[in-house]
């Protein structure tokens, strides 16, 4: 019999071609509470630049209620993490994050982007952080 391991799944979704619908991750996992954007469990940025194999696209998409209980959808510019193989990948692991929380940030107003608040001039016309007015979809919840 073979003992599951904890890399099972995320190989499953990485070798499965032709998935039959998106896959959605979050970075920061349970972590995040109050709507505030958090800091991602350690290896997200990683773990999604080995999952995409820098040949996937990433889609950035934050979805959060505003002052008014109005649900805000907003996707941004579609990037890819480079993947030059586990053990250059994690060492560029910093960096990784920072470009994937800063293109969900930039998609979120000022006061839910939490640690990741400091988001670059221009950084939400760059390839990866659209302007969340560009592409946002806002509606009732109800």
């Amino acid at each position: 019999m073979h003992a599951r391991s904890r890399y099972d799944e995320p190989r499953a979704l990485r070798d499965h071609e032709g998935l039959p619908r998106p896959l959605a991750v979050t970075p920061e996992g349970a972590l995040a509470s109050g709507g505030v954007l958090a800091s991602p469990v350690p290896n997200a940025a990683v773990a999604l630049a080995w999952l995409s194999r820098g040949e996937t696209p990433l889609l950035p998409v934050a979805v959060y209620r505003d002052a008014s209980t109005q649900l805000t959808i907003s996707v941004g510019e579609p990037f890819t993490l480079p993947w030059r193989g586990l053990r250059a990948t994690r060492a560029s692991g910093d960096a990784l994050t920072r470009q994937v929380m800063g293109a969900l940030a930039a998609l979120l107003p000022a006061e839910l982007r939490g640690p990741f608040g400091e988001v670059p001039d221009g950084a939400a016309h760059a390839p990866g952080n659209a302007d969340a007015g560009d592409h946002a979809m806002q509606g009732d919840p109800g």
